[in-house]
Formats: structure tokens, C-alpha cells, sequence
């Protein structure tokens, strides 16, 4: 594989991390609502909500899934509309208040991508860059974990236990080609 597709892959990828709806994993513990680090790894989302070629249907890893606004998620753990619709504004709030963020960083893999392409700057010049890159995306995903954090105080440990086995359950479900 070529450095320009492995790149263009790896962009794709990191705006799915950044941007990553899905939250929560199995495995992942909670304490009086603490969130245990596994949550954190997730199947992540695009920017936009837009697929992730070659990935599974609506709601599946590639995709943004807002499981607070999902009917049968909000009864099986018993979740309120009032509750529902805090967890959302939470999501709502940080989507706003990071889109600066995320195009600059968007223009900013972009510009490191065409770098890398062309081959004509000195190293020091494109180490910058890789900093600039990987500054705003450490922003971003610093920002993403204190959102799972913010959402999951939102629940009970018991909504949170039985929220994170309906993620490994469509965990499991998405991992046997659903």
C-alpha cells in the first residue's frame, strides 16, 4: 500500500475517532457512574455522520449511533426523556463547540497529506505539521472522553451496567457480519 492511500486511510479513521457517537464497549466497568477507560474504545463515526466504505448498515461500527434518542435502548435501561434530552443537548453543546476545531484539523491532515505526497519540504518543516495534526487531534480526542464522561454521570450505575451490555451485545452482533 502506498504512503498517500495508507495517509488517506489513517485521515478517515481519525476523524471517525474524533467524531465517534458510539460510545461505550464491553468490558468497560463503572463505579458510582465513574467510567471505566474500556468505555472509551468504541466503534467510532466519520465527521458528518457520513459511512465509512465498506462498513455494516445504520447504527453499526462506521456510523454514528445516538443510543440516548433510540426507543428500545431508553426502555431496557430505563432512561427519561427529560434525561435523554440532557445526555443529547451534551452531545449537541460539544459537536458545536468543537466544529472549529475539526475543520481546522481536517484542512490541517489535508495540507500534512499533500506534504507527504509532494516530498519537497525539509523534515523539520513536516515534523511541524505532524505536531500541528496531532496537536488538534489531541484536543479533540480529550474532548470526546470527557463527553462519554459528562453523558455517563447523566445515567445510574444500573442504567450504565445495562448500557454497556446492549454495546456488547451489538458488539458481538456487528462482529458476526450482521
Amino acid at each position: 500500500m502506498n504512503l498517500t492511500r495508507l495517509l488517506s486511510l489513517r485521515a478517515v479513521a481519525g476523524a471517525a475517532l474524533l467524531l465517534g457517537l458510539a460510545v461505550g464497549g464491553p468490558g468497560a466497568g463503572t463505579t458510582g457512574g465513574v467510567v471505566g477507560a474500556a468505555a472509551l474504545q468504541q466503534p467510532a463515526s466519520p465527521p458528518g455522520g457520513r459511512p465509512v466504505e465498506g462498513r455494516e448498515g445504520r447504527g453499526g461500527p462506521g456510523y454514528p449511533w445516538p443510543w440516548w434518542n433510540d426507543a428500545d435502548v431508553r426502555k431496557e435501561i430505563g432512561l427519561s426523556a427529560e434525561k435523554a434530552k440532557k445526555i443529547n443537548d451534551i452531545y449537541q453543546r460539544r459537536a458545536d463547540d468543537l466544529k472549529k476545531i475539526v475543520d481546522e484539523w481536517m484542512k490541517q491532515s489535508d495540507d500534512l497529506q499533500k506534504m507527504t505526497k509532494a516530498a519537497l519540504v525539509d523534515e523539520g518543516t513536516y515534523a511541524l505539521q505532524v505536531l500541528h495534526v496531532e496537536s488538534l487531534r489531541s484536543r479533540l480526542n480529550e474532548s470526546r472522553t470527557v463527553l462519554l464522561y459528562r453523558m455517563y454521570r447523566e445515567l445510574q450505575p444500573d442504567q450504565y451496567k445495562k448500557l454497556q451490555d446492549i454495546f456488547a451485545r451489538r458488539s458481538a452482533s456487528f462482529g458476526r457480519g450482521r
